[in-house]
């Protein structure tokens, strides 16, 4: 009995400790959700946030005429053949489509994607365009071919997917293989389906809201040191700096991605104190009296 009394406080949390209930929609409780609080609020009230998506769609149209006139202009490797013609291709949410009202519902009730609820969200056709967006995807439709590589899911979201996007590519129902959704069993890595594209057409432009739709984003073992995992995606970036802007269109998103995911852990007291450990070192300021 004495070698199990400095175990009480542990098996007594243990044992307060309940599995998440899921809810209607089997989405299991999140204790992070409220971290996204100001981010979700972030693109919900600013103009601000209205403003970086038309900024950023317009440096995409620009962009992408200079590239058609420019042969030398490539946003991947050029290996499809001699006059093939050219392609844009672009991530959907949170890059094209408007999901705030889906992340609304995360933050609000406290729940992590997954389960039931996002297919729910996305075959309710409420997911509307980014502003700017319709514009830009009217211009590009007309010059080149577009494919939209996305994780969403294939087929449970394709035909309510098709129809977010009709009024602006009308061709595309007709022309399914441009939409590259996540088949079962695929990689979410998006880089396999981007050398597809590029096979058939010259790409002369990507847009997206995540590193991971430009480069193939290397997966962070719970091994591997948080700074080491920050430091190698800032060198994607550094690498392929006279690409943003050019061939490359970032769109804004503080509420997700694969850069919140190298804190992703069941303690969210440990996050907090991982994140705040990230505002400590040489770069810190502290106010002197």
């Amino acid at each position: 009995m004495t070698k199990l009394l400095p175990l009480l406080p542990w098996l007594v949390l243990a044992a307060c400790q309940t599995p998440p209930t899921p809810n209607a929609f089997g989405e299991p409780r999140d204790p992070h959700s409220h971290d996204k609080l100001f981010a979700v609020s972030w693109m919900r009230e600013s103009a601000e946030y209205a403003a970086c998506c038309r900024q950023a769609f317009a440096v995409a149209a620009r962009a992408l005429d200079l590239a058609i006139a420019d042969a030398s202009l490539a946003a991947l490797p050029n290996v499809a053949p001699s006059g093939a013609r050219p392609a844009v291709i672009t991530d959907l949410d949170e890059t094209l489509l408007d999901n705030l009202a889906y992340q609304e519902h995360l933050v609000r009730d406290g729940v992590e994607f997954g389960g039931g609820g996002w297919t729910a969200w996305v075959q309710s056709g409420r997911a509307t365009l980014l502003p700017g967006a319709a514009d830009f995807l009217r211009h590009a439709t007309a010059v080149a071919d577009v494919f939209y590589v996305s994780n969403r899911a294939t087929p449970e979201h394709a035909a309510a997917t098709l129809a977010a996007l009709a009024a602006v590519d009308a061709r595309l129902a007709d022309e399914p293989h441009r939409l590259l959704l996540l088949a079962n069993g695929q990689s979410g890595d998006k880089q396999a389906r981007r050398d597809q594209v590029a096979k058939t057409h010259r790409v002369v432009l990507l847009l997206g809201d995540d590193l991971g739709d430009f480069v193939r984003v290397p997966k962070v073992d719970p091994s591997h040191a948080l700074a080491t995992a920050l430091a190698t995606r800032n060198q994607f970036v550094a690498e392929h700096a006279q690409q943003w802007g050019t061939t490359w269109i970032l769109l804004p998103n503080p509420a997700y991605g694969s850069w919140a995911r190298l804190y992703e852990g069941a303690d969210a007291a440990a996050t907090h104190r991982q994140r705040l450990a990230r505002f400590a070192g040489e770069r810190a300021f502290v106010p002197v009296r």
